[in-house]
């Protein structure tokens, strides 16, 4: 009994529960993605704070 309900939980298409209890395959990698962005976004906004200011570095 074991063995099969095991079995069915290895298969994520059989495995109702596969959503609620993980991320998709690609959940983590456009995770990281978005925070890559959101840093170099945030030392592009820092780095053109002088500019904005009107001071020469």
């Amino acid at each position: 009994m074991d063995s099969k309900r095991d079995k069915a939980n290895d298969n994520p298409y059989e495995s109702p529960s596969y959503t609620d209890n993980s991320q998709p395959p690609l959940g983590l990698g456009w995770s990281l993605v978005i925070i890559a962005i959101g840093i170099l976004l945030l030392f592009i906004y820092l780095h053109s704070i002088p500019w904005i200011l009107g001071i020469d570095q």
